[in-house]
This record gives structure tokens, sequence and C-alpha cells, in this order.
């Protein structure tokens, strides 16, 4: 499953790469290839609050909310028992193929809205247990787009959503069936 996973997301990354590159304006809101500057500790600091904040809402969520703990314990049952490094290859994987497709060509095509409002459509819920998540995939839009935008980089949106997916799957191992 962990293959599979992993060549999806590599091939939406090679899309939105290949995207970006094909790309015929020179007009775009970030450029999605750059490094961070010299000023990156601010970007650091508020990138590790929005993976700490993020985590500890669905930490709560799990614990109060029926829907959060169904919706863990649907991951847990598709994805299996995951090791460490499976979840840490799953997280990169995944946020590479997103930031590099919604946020690194998308954003740049249609907006910080629209790009944020698609990137929550992709979202949609398997099953009902799960009608919040194209919400909160188009809110975490919203908040990666930002990011880039405010840094000019793709670097911090990315190791955010790494971090959020990473965190989460462990919560989500450690959630029972």
């Amino acid at each position: 499953m962990v293959v599979i996973i992993v060549f999806f997301y590599l091939l939406l990354a090679l899309l939105g790469i290949a995207l970006t590159i094909w790309r015929e304006s020179s007009r775009v809101a970030f450029d999605a290839f750059a490094l961070p500057t010299d000023a990156w500790m601010l970007p650091v600091g508020a990138s590790l609050v929005i993976v700490l904040g993020v985590h500890l809402f669905f930490v709560r969520a799990v614990e109060r909310w029926e829907m959060f703990k169904k919706s863990a314990r649907d991951i847990r049952i598709w994805l299996g028992d995951l090791s460490e490094r499976e979840m840490l290859i799953v997280s990169i994987s995944s946020a590479l193929g997103e930031e590099f497709f919604f946020r690194g060509w998308l954003l740049n095509e249609t907006g910080l809205i629209i790009s944020s409002v698609i990137f929550g459509l992709v979202h949609l819920p398997p099953n009902r247990n799960w009608y919040y998540w194209p919400f909160f995939a188009a809110l975490m839009g919203v908040c990666l787009g930002s990011v880039c935008l405010w840094t000019d980089t793709l670097v911090y949106a990315f190791a955010i959503h790494a971090g959020i997916n990473f965190l989460n799957l462990r919560r989500m191992a450690m959630t029972k069936h």
C-alpha cells in the first residue's frame, strides 16, 4: 500500500513540477523553486506553531468527537500498521506531491482562494464520518498558500504539510479500533 501511495504522490509532484516549468507567464505570485532566504527564523517558528497547533487540534478532536475517532480508525484500517519509517515516507511524499501541484503550480495559476477550494474538493470524504475533511483541507490550503506567498518559497509549506501528516499518522496509529 505504501508503494502505491508514494508512486501516486511522486507522479503528482512531477506533474506539478512539469506544469510549473511549462507555465508561459513569468508573472507568478511566488517562485515554487526558490530556496528560503537568510530571514528564516520567523518562518521556521511560525511553521512549528502551525504544525503543533493543527496536531493538538486533531488530538483534542479525536478525544472529543466521534466523527474524528471514526475517521482516525478508518485511516488506520486502510493503511494498516505502518512503521514510523513508512509513516514518514508517506508524509513526505504526500506533502511533496500536493505542495508542488496545488501550491507550486495551481496557486500561481488561480490564486489563493480558488486553489484552496480545489484542494478542499479533491479531499471529498469517502464516507459521512469525514464530512469535515474538505473544509479542513481548504482551510489548510489557505494557510499553506499564505505561507508560500509570505515567504516566497514552497519549502515552509512543504515542511508544515509533512509535519502535520506525520504527527497525525502517528496519532492515528495509536487510535484503537
